[in-house]
C-alpha cells in the first residue's frame, strides 16, 4: 500500500470517529483498517520487520507499510536470497583459496544466465546433454594448506603418504595441517633435519683422557 492511501485511510477513520462522538453512530463494517499504522490519528508506525523474510543475514529496514532487506556482501534480490558471490561466505576451510567456476561446464550458459542466476544455470545446463552440471559453483584450492577434500576439510598425513621432507633418518610426526621432523639421534638439526650438528661445540668435554676431538659429518670422532 502506498503512502497516499495510508493518509486517506487515516482521514477516513478520523471522520468516522468524529461522527461517532457527536451522533453516537457506529462506523460501517466496511471501513478499511490500516494494517501498518496505529493510534487514534494513525501516528504510530507498525514495525513491519517483525515477520520479515530477509535471508542470509540481511538487515531489515522498516518502512511505512513495507520493509526493505539490506543485503550482506555476496547476496542480492528483494529478500537477499540470491547468491551473487559464492566465495564470499568463505566455504573453503583452513585458508584455502575459493575460485568461482559457475554451475555449468558450458561457458555460454554462464554468459547467457549471468553468474548471479544459479537457477537459470541449472535449468539451461540440464537441457544440454553436452554440458555438465556441477554440485557447487566454486572449487577450493587446497594447495599448501596441509588439507584436502571438497572444502579442504581433511588433514593430509604427510608422514603416511611420503610427501614429508624429513631427512637423514629423522622421524616424521603428523600434526594438523602439517608435520614435524624429530631429529633426535640422527646427528642433524633444523626443520627437516638437514643441518649437521657440531658435537664438538655442543659438548663441553666430549673427549676424555687427553683425547682430541675432530668433527666429521653427522658423528663425533675421537682421536
Amino acid at each position: 500500500m502506498i503512502i497516499s492511501e495510508t493518509y486517506n485511510i487515516c482521514i477516513y477513520v478520523k471522520r468516522w470517529n468524529f461522527i461517532k462522538y457527536f451522533f453516537n453512530i457506529s462506523p460501517p463494517r466496511s471501513i478499511p483498517t490500516p494494517c501498518f499504522v496505529l493510534g487514534t490519528n494513525c501516528e504510530t508506525n507498525v514495525d513491519d520487520c517483525v515477520n520479515n523474510k530477509c535471508y542470509n543475514g540481511a538487515q531489515c529496514v522498516d518502512g511505512v507499510g513495507n520493509y526493505t532487506c539490506r543485503c550482506t556482501d555476496g547476496y542480492a534480490g528483494v529478500y537477499c536470497d540470491q547468491v551473487i558471490d559464492a566465495c564470499y561466505s568463505g566455504p573453503c576451510l583452513h585458508g584455502a583459496r575459493c575460485v568461482y567456476t559457475s554451475l555449468c561446464s558450458c561457458i555460454d550458459v554462464l554468459v547467457g544466465c549471468l553468474w548471479t542466476d544459479d537457477d537459470c544455470q541449472r535449468s539451461e545446463c540440464r537441457r544440454r546433454s553436452q554440458c555438465v552440471l556441477y554440485e557447487r559453483p566454486y572449487i577450493c584450492l587446497c594447495n599448501g594448506t596441509g588439507y584436502k577434500g571438497d572444502y579442504c576439510q581433511t588433514d593430509v598425513n604427510e608422514c603416511e603418504d611420503g610427501t614429508h621432507r624429513c631427512s637423514n633418518g629423522a622421524t616424521c610426526m603428523n600434526v594438523p595441517g602439517s608435520y614435524q621432523c624429530l631429529c633426535q639421534g640422527s646427528g642433524y638439526t633444523g626443520v627437516h633435519c638437514t643441518e649437521d650438528v657440531d658435537e664438538c661445540t655442543a659438548l663441553s668435554t666430549p673427549c676424555f683422557n687427553g683425547g682430541e676431538d675432530q668433527l666429521v659429518l653427522s658423528s663425533l670422532d675421537i682421536w
